[in-house]
């Protein structure tokens, strides 16, 4: 994860469309679970490399930050990056892991 930028957390991803149809992206499809469990959505700043929301075409990529609410006294340690698309009716969902 990079550092808290004006009290928030960003990470960087990058979409990798590798089907045939235009895949749709949006910042609100991901969440953050803290080292306590506590899970928070998505924090809207000022920040030029947010990956905002569009289509990917097949065989394209998007890349750009999601931001997180670091609330005052979140602990250091694993942090898990989840994407949970709110409007996809299957019940998968990746996460990756960070340390803070």
């Amino acid at each position: 994860m990079n550092e808290p930028f004006n009290a928030v957390l960003c990470t960087t991803v990058t979409i990798n469309n590798g089907g045939d149809d235009p895949a749709d992206f949006a910042d609100f499809d991901w969440k953050l679970q803290d080292p306590a469990g506590a899970i928070r959505d998505t924090w809207i700043t000022g920040r030029p490399n947010l990956l905002g929301y569009g289509d990917v075409a097949p065989g394209g990529t998007a890349t750009g930050e999601v931001c997180f609410d670091n609330r005052a006294g979140s602990p250091p340690g694993q942090y898990v990056v989840l994407y949970d698309p709110s409007f996809d009716f299957s019940s998968d969902r990746i996460g990756w892991i960070n340390q803070r």
